[in-house]
């Protein structure tokens, strides 16, 4: 399990805050998600496997700061079947609420352990028989996209989100 804040994201981490808004999550395609990248995170390499990544923006109105958690859905293979699974390295960073600013530092988190991090077992069924990369181009092409409200976020962007905001809180 590693931990690394990361310096240089502000110019893509206020244009994601900007797509995405308070309060809500959005499913970006790798394409998409790649003209704000975050290399320092998330460099080429690590996004061609990746099917998608989710970004989500949760309000804490008694520290008075905004989360922003940004999840690459990595296709990974587990078991002796050769099931596909997800796993999340989430990054997380806080923005002030009210003047939008957006701390100096971040963090991203590789090989944590939460609920959901890696996907069940059964993972991402229907896939056994290809490759990692088969498997990252076959569900790129079923993505569907798009944005709504944090009542919608899929359960491992918020375990994440969760988990994030209690490291970068202890790390503060």
């Amino acid at each position: 399990m590693t931990t690394k804040f990361i310096t240089g994201h502000a110019p893509a981490v206020n244009k994601l805050r900007e797509d995405v808004g308070s309060g809500n999550y959005r499913c970006y395609d790798i394409d998409t998600f790649m003209e704000s990248p975050i290399p320092e995170c998330y460099p080429s390499g690590y996004l061609a496997k990746c099917s998608h990544v989710t970004v989500a923006v949760s309000g804490d109105p008694r520290a008075g700061r905004e989360w922003m958690v940004i999840c690459p859905f990595r296709v990974d293979t587990s078991g002796t079947a050769g099931a596909k699974v997800y796993d999340i390295d989430p990054f997380v960073v806080t923005f002030d609420p009210v003047t939008q600013a957006q701390s100096p530092s971040g963090c991203v988190a590789y090989h944590q352990a939460f609920i959901k991090r890696t996907s069940s077992i059964s993972g991402i069924s229907g896939f056994e028989i290809l490759t990692k990369p088969e498997t990252v181009t076959a569900l790129r092409e079923q993505l569907v996209t798009g944005q709504a409200t944090l009542e919608y976020v899929p359960e491992p962007v918020s375990f994440a989100l969760h988990h994030m905001t209690g490291i970068f809180t202890k790390l503060l």
